[in-house]
């Protein structure tokens, strides 16, 4: 008898600890999910204006230090009837592997048809990332028009000249992309931080170039900027790498004659050929861009896993 009660405490025991062990690994992946899962809408229209359907699609990066077993999408909106489902070639649905072991990014193919009744315009609309097991474990929610990420850069103002004299008003109407973090490990986990370290970097455009005034702000004994382009998410991108120290531009390690640049203290202006980042003739392409100074690398969107796969990169609009 007591052998028999010795076995039933060791199987509870075993049992319970298995439970305890499952909900705290549950609870580091939601823990995880804010800054390692990647969420992102491919739609050619930005506006997100449907006349009577739409179809698109919704990718997801997982960066995590581990795989989520069940990951579920749903769309949140009360002026569309919404169809969902794993793509076709998602053949391990509904677990997301992390691309730390041999993942890659997945994706949702979504339809949504416009209720009767709901006039043409802008809508709010919800993706919900959820535990399929229960749905009270939520990974994400984002608005629609968050996960788009869409940046318009203006035409080339007739005074902004690559010429070193860098000034405020030829540069003002250029897009700004700045505000980098640091992607570090706090206790368990790497999380997104502020840095300390920043970087601004702007953007215009005419028919034959894409211009950048990149602003390092300080130096160290090792400054480079990388600015990533890709015309599509699934094309590997274009790395212009602009370094500080050397004072030279390399377009995917090779440095060009074609590529103009003039350094100024700090401060690089650069106009880049079309030709050269097989995004001529487009009305956009994707974008993301790091800061590496000495050991310490920056980040504009992404991290150390995913800053080069275009599914983290902003979607860059010629206007």
């Amino acid at each position: 008898m007591k052998r028999n009660i010795f076995l039933t405490i060791i199987i509870v025991s075993v049992v319970l600890y298995s439970v305890l062990a499952n909900a705290h690994l549950c609870n580091d992946v939601f823990i995880q999910a804010k800054d390692n899962l990647a969420v992102k809408v491919d739609i050619r229209d930005d506006q997100l204006r449907i006349n009577t359907s739409a179809k698109f699609r919704v990718y997801l990066l997982n960066t995590m230090d581990r795989d989520i077993v069940d990951i579920r999408l749903e769309i949140i909106t009360d002026d569309f009837d919404t169809e969902v489902n794993p793509s076709p070639g998602w053949r391990s649905f509904p677990y997301l592997k992390t691309i730390n072991k041999n993942g890659q990014k997945e994706y949702f193919e979504v339809e949504l048809r416009r209720k009767k009744g709901t006039p043409q315009g802008k809508y709010k609309i919800g993706l919900h990332l959820y535990n399929g097991q229960d749905k009270s474990m939520v990974f994400k929610t984002v608005d629609i028009t968050d996960a788009m990420i869409t940046k318009r850069i203006p035409q080339r103002p007739a005074l902004l000249k690559i010429d070193g004299e860098v000034n405020s008003s030829e540069w003002r109407q250029a897009l700004l992309c700045t505000s980098l973090y640091e992607y570090k490990k706090t206790g368990k986990y790497f999380e997104n931080f502020s840095s300390m370290i920043q970087t601004r970097f702007r953007f215009a455009y005419d028919d034959a170039y894409l211009y950048c005034l990149i602003d390092f702000q300080d130096k160290s004994e090792k400054d480079i900027a990388n600015i990533y382009i890709s015309h599509d998410y699934e094309t590997q991108p274009t790395t212009i790498s602009v370094s500080l120290q050397s004072r030279d531009v390399k377009i995917n390690g090779k440095i060009s004659n074609d590529v103009i640049t003039i350094f100024n203290g700090t401060k690089a202006e650069v106009a880049i050929p079309f030709k050269m980042l097989d995004v001529k003739g487009r009305e956009s392409f994707y974008t993301n861009m790091v800061r590496i100074q000495d050991t310490t690398w920056t980040y504009w969107l992404g991290n150390k896993s995913s800053f080069m796969d275009p599914v983290v990169f902003a979607r860059f609009i010629l206007e």
